[in-house]
């Protein structure tokens, strides 16, 4: 991969290092001292900043910002903590001793937060792939969001359904998204829009190999899990659009027990139940199998019937034998 060089990153580092608007305006002068007001309007973000202000009065009061004196009659003026970053028009207003002719900003500098990404760290990678490097420990960007939760914060700013994220590939390519951790395991959260969490679909590894789980993290219990190939749950529902009660209607074709006999003997296994060999190499759903299994007990309850019946003739008979 190589350094992406390009035309137009001049005119982008113009608009990444163009300093705010600064204005100052004294409000108020008594001949022996005086207030003043700074007046920043920031053309865009930015992370970090400092003056150095001239005000050989000296400085009774300021607000908006942190004053610390540096000889000279020089102070130089930083951001509180909490006022950063800034993206924002802001003032700041200090006043002091002296005369306000004396008042002279020296010098000042902003930090624009996306320098370090557009001015050092951009690459491209040999399949067109782009990489941000901020050269921090840890940082977070946001679409649609101008204060981001997470390495990526994705919003919509609308209240109706839509899309926030959408991979697409072309041709034959796979749509992927890989999930990568340390040593814990790969997690998905579902959560509500206060935040609470609804689920979670987690992925681990273990000596068996791959484990899914399923969270109600409502109501704080495992509901779903998938061990090597097989899925532990409290109960399963399965729905389908034919149940066999049609095996009790008077217009149901009911094999004779010679005929299943016969079945059985040409295919190897019941009538209507898919043999051993297709089960093993395509499998079966649990709605065709319940069904299948519905089907040949209705049947087998119908044969007991009529064997029920045959006894009880038989018992009939033989008795009027024994008389």
């Amino acid at each position: 991969m190589k350094k992406l060089l390009l035309s137009i990153l001049s005119i982008i580092s113009l608009n990444v290092f163009a300093q705010p608007d600064v204005k100052f305006n004294i409000t108020s002068d008594w001949g022996t001292g005086y207030c003043a007001n700074i007046n920043i309007t920031p053309d865009q973000g930015y992370d970090d900043w400092e003056m150095v202000i001239k005000a050989p009065g000296g400085i009774n009061s300021l607000w908006g910002a942190n004053s610390v004196p540096i000889g000279g009659g020089e102070y130089k003026i930083t951001p509180s903590p909490w006022k950063i970053p800034i993206a924002t028009p802001f003032e700041i207003g200090f006043c002091g001793g002296g005369s306000s002719s004396d008042i002279e900003i020296i010098s000042q500098s902003f930090t624009p937060t996306v320098t370090e990404v557009i001015s050092e760290e951009i690459w491209i990678g040999e399949n067109s792939s782009a990489y941000l490097n901020t050269g921090k420990e840890y940082y977070m960007v946001g679409i649609n969001k101008d204060e981001p939760e997470a390495s990526l914060h994705v919003g919509t700013n609308t209240s109706a359904t839509s899309t926030s994220i959408v991979i697409e590939t072309e041709g034959s390519d796979n749509a992927e998204i890989n999930f990568q951790s340390g040593t814990g395991v790969s997690e998905l959260n579902f959560q509500n829009g206060d935040l609470s969490d609804i689920s979670s679909l987690t992925f681990s590894k273990n000596d068996n190999g791959a484990t899914m789980s399923f969270y109600d993290k409502i109501n704080s219990e495992e509901v779903i899990k998938v061990v090597d190939g097989s899925l532990y749950s409290r109960e399963v529902v399965v729905q389908t659009d034919a149940f066999p009660d049609y095996v009790f209607s008077s217009d149901y074709n009911l094999a004779s027990l010679s005929e299943v006999e016969a079945s059985i003997d040409s295919l190897g296994h019941l009538p209507g139940v898919p043999a051993a060999e297709q089960v093993e190499e395509e499998g079966m759903s649990l709605s065709q199998i319940t069904t299948i299994q519905m089907e040949k007990i209705e049947e087998l309850t119908l044969y007991l019937i009529q064997q029920q019946k045959e006894i009880e003739a038989l018992k009939k008979e033989l008795n009027n034998l024994k008389k």
